[in-house]
């Protein structure tokens, strides 16, 4: 890829992401995210401002971007939902 084009998957899943903590952030909520390992993202919100149905509700926004992301480029990203 030379520098003059764009992934396409990589830049929208990047916007969604970043809204999405651009969000939380400032709802002011407290999270901690990982992401040691290439192609893989652990997230922990602390609840402490935001309520969890307000959490469920910004959450599900982004399992759904990132969801329409899969279903439209399946060579290129996969979603995979742990719960602890």
């Amino acid at each position: 890829m030379s520098k003059n084009n764009v992934n396409v998957v990589c830049s929208s899943f990047s916007f969604i992401l970043r809204t999405f903590f651009s969000v939380l952030d400032f709802e002011g909520e407290s999270f901690i995210v990982k992401n040691s390992k290439k192609g893989y993202l652990e997230f922990k919100p602390f609840f402490k401002d935001l309520s969890k149905k307000s959490l469920f509700y910004y959450s599900r926004f982004l399992i759904r971007g990132i969801s329409d992301l899969c279903f439209e480029y399946p060579d290129d990203i996969k979603l995979v939902l742990e719960e602890n």
